[in-house]
């Protein structure tokens, strides 16, 4: 239906996200420490960050690069929410309870109380949509939290909050995330569909021909570059955490590394356009 514009294979570049996913297996998690509550919480992270990748793929392929950049934000709060369970190992536990069920008991007392005044004020509803809604009514939660309290756990699991605590531990790595967490809070213009949203969007379609395709392929470049980022340093976290060598990363890295720079090389194109036509201008 729609041709593949980026110059890469798909397939290869899938396989080199699959094969680090593989690098990480269920059975390797009998060295770790950690009771199966975390350990699975932390395997369907991670499994959900690959699904993502794969749809990000098939925006970019064909050029919607604009609009993989929604999906990419998803990921990079999916990775920092990884990222900030694991950072700190004494922690861990804590955090895993708080994400699987203090949070998830919040969101669904928020959607009782929204619903109820839905159910309450709207009276047209078909009998199935009715009775899915008063079955999440119905639905008991033990909410034993204050409002306040609430609202300081939603607030530590913000975005930016995130970011900053795992910024704090000053790890290797890692501190490309406040940058990177900067840059894709740009794609709320495309979620909401603001004015900035629509003038980005046909700025870019008026620009002449070679410069339009060339920043199109420079995107394919970033966008490819930071996904393949994000499971680096997610298998990377997994990998000490369950003490699995991390040799075997670099090893399988450095093997692809020809692989790696040809996504490299579509940011380049854009920086040599750059400087020719704008810089020494």
């Amino acid at each position: 239906m729609f041709k593949l514009i980026c110059p890469l294979s798909p397939n290869e570049y899938f396989d080199l996200h699959f094969d680090m996913f593989k690098l990480i297996q269920y059975e390797d998690t009998k060295k770790c420490n950690y009771d199966k509550n975390v350990i699975d919480l932390l395997f369907r992270l991670n499994s959900y960050c690959m699904v993502l990748t794969q749809s990000c793929i098939e925006l970019i392929w064909p050029g919607f690069v604009w609009q993989a950049e929604i999906l990419e934000r998803s990921l990079l709060e999916a990775t920092v929410k990884l990222i900030y369970i694991t950072v700190d190992k004494l922690k861990i536990s804590q955090k895993v309870e708080e994400f699987q069920y203090t949070i998830s008991n919040i969101n669904h007392y928020k959607r009782q109380k929204e619903l109820t005044e839905l159910l309450d004020g709207v009276k047209n509803f078909n009998e199935l949509d009715k009775h899915a809604f008063q079955t999440v009514v119905n639905n008991d939660v033990d909410m034993k939290l204050n409002q306040q309290e609430r609202k300081k756990i939603l607030e530590k699991w913000s975005f930016n909050s995130m970011t900053k605590e795992i910024d704090s531990y000053n790890i290797e790595g890692l501190n490309k995330l406040s940058y990177f967490q900067n840059y894709y809070s740009n794609t709320s213009h495309y979620i909401h569909v603001d004015i900035d949203c629509l003038d980005l969007f046909w700025e870019r379609g008026d620009r002449e021909k070679t410069e339009k395709d060339t920043i199109e392929l420079a995107h394919m470049g970033r966008e490819l570059e930071d996904i393949f980022y994000f499971n680096i340093i997610r298998t990377e976290r997994l990998m000490n955490l369950f003490n699995i060598n991390i040799s075997n990363l670099n090893n399988y890295l450095e093997s692809r590394q020809d692989f790696i720079e040809e996504i490299k090389s579509l940011s380049k194109k854009w920086n040599d356009y750059y400087d020719e036509n704008y810089f020494q201008k």
